[in-house]
């Protein structure tokens, strides 16, 4: 029995890892906050948010749609992923992340959803993102 990896699992952790590599366990280790070679929900979210504080080109604490807008199609470009508009019944990234509609992602907000997307990750609920328990089984 093959052990692959699900192409959107790998290309979520190299999403949150802000990495370009194509291996998902070397983006992993870029959710690694603090080195110690193991990966914590926490850490992981940690090491989001130098993201967000990045794209906050007006430092002001809070993400407009344009810095979002800029934000995503940045990530977008350095995976190869398209533009696409949301399909009937979804909303788009800044909607979804601005969760008190009030025209602006904040940094509370953007770790919200980066602890969203982390916990999804922990497949067992013990606080870990291992590697090995985010394989898919094929034949």
């Amino acid at each position: 029995m093959n052990k692959t990896y699900s192409i959107a699992t790998a290309a979520l952790i190299a999403l949150l890892a802000g990495s370009a590599t194509a291996d998902p366990k070397e983006a992993l280790a870029g959710l690694d906050f603090d080195g110690d070679g193991l990966v914590t929900i926490e850490g992981a979210i940690a090491s989001r948010m130098p993201a967000f504080y990045a794209a906050d080109l007006d430092q002001d604490g809070a993400l407009s749609e344009a810095e979002h807008g800029a934000m995503m199609a940045a990530i977008r470009a350095r995976f190869g992923i398209p533009d696409s508009e949301p399909q009937r019944g979804q909303v788009d990234a800044f909607t979804f992340a601005d969760k008190n509609a009030d025209g602006f992602v904040t940094a509370e907000e953007f770790r919200a959803i980066s602890e969203r997307i982390v916990l999804s990750l922990d497949k067992d609920g013990d606080g870990m993102i291992r590697i090995d328990r985010i394989y898919e089984t094929g034949s």
